[in-house]
């Protein structure tokens, strides 16, 4: 019988012969349906070469299928979290915190983020916690984006009184390693603007101006929902085992395409406070049939530049 190339999401149980082995099967596709329907990402291409092992940490991942994008308390907001008080130097990056702490952690070793296979850099600074990936334990070749370890989170900047203001860029990944640039622009006196995008690794933050007046950033509550949505509807929050009474602000995925330093988060973000916290989103049938499915499910690549 012919083999049939098709585009993921699928939910198939590997071939198995009569004695239930599948290692007889060395060519069946690793599958996120093996003991539950889940959600394929599809930007992580199979092969049986990558599920051979080969030094390549899985060979399919996604989200369970009742999309819990996120298991897991935020920091409570901060002003000096990412970046102390200084003043600034146009072109010059500003100098990042160098331990842990307060909802950021400075990575000890280097990290392959997934599904893009990113090299993050040991010494980045990473929002929450380090990500992580749960094995399904068919031969460690399919796994699942831990949402313990997805916290993302949008940032701000604040000055001090007498200060001009001025443009920021601020570079790094996001939670599946794809490269991501804003532009936050600080107004002038003592005064807090955030940016829009929710970041998961900050490497820099660089001025475009030059100001003896302090500027420090840190992260906010506002945390990234890691599957775009269209609709507040289509998520749903629990805070401390209880449903989300009150409106959690969700501002949907931003669909401007190419994005640009200052447009909103591709996915879409929502207002958390500093309480364990579930969230869950659902993939519309418009998200579910966009071509390419990876950006219905994504969003739009991000800005990079």
């Amino acid at each position: 019988m012919a083999r049939t190339a098709f585009t993921a999401p699928a939910h198939i149980v590997k071939q198995r012969n009569a004695l239930g082995n599948t290692a007889t099967q060395p060519d069946s596709a690793p599958s996120l349906g093996y003991g539950g329907m889940n959600l394929i990402d599809p930007r992580l291409v199979w092969n049986k070469y990558n599920s051979s092992g080969n030094g390549v940490a899985c060979a399919a991942i996604g989200w369970p299928a009742n999309g819990c994008i996120l298991d897991a308390t935020p920091a409570a907001a901060s002003a000096t979290n990412v970046a102390a008080a200084a003043n600034v130097t146009s072109g010059t990056a500003m100098t990042l915190v160098s331990s842990s702490g307060n909802g950021i952690i400075v990575t000890s070793s280097a990290f392959t983020a997934l599904p893009t296979r990113t090299v993050i850099p040991s010494g980045t600074l990473a929002v929450g916690a380090q990500m992580g990936y749960l094995s399904l334990g068919i031969r460690d070749i399919t796994m699942y984006y831990d949402p313990t370890k997805a916290v993302t989170a949008t940032l701000k900047v604040t000055g001090v009184s007498g200060g001009a203001g001025g443009a920021f860029i601020v570079r790094g990944w996001d939670l599946y390693g794809q490269p991501m640039a804003e532009t936050i622009t600080a107004t002038s006196g003592a005064t807090t603007v955030s940016g829009l995008k929710a970041w998961k690794w900050i490497a820099s933050i660089t001025p475009q101006f030059t100001d003896a007046h302090n500027y420090s950033f840190g992260t906010t509550l506002t945390v990234g929902l890691n599957l775009a949505a269209d609709l507040a509807g289509y998520v749903n929050i629990w805070v401390n085992g209880s449903g989300y009474t009150a409106n959690p602000s969700i501002t949907v995925a931003d669909t401007t395409s190419p994005a640009t330093g200052t447009t909103g988060d591709v996915r879409g973000t929502t207002v958390l406070t500093n309480a364990h916290t579930l969230v869950y989103v659902n993939l519309s049938s418009a998200r579910l049939t966009t071509t390419p499915l990876s950006q219905g499910m994504f969003g739009v690549d991000n800005f990079t530049q």
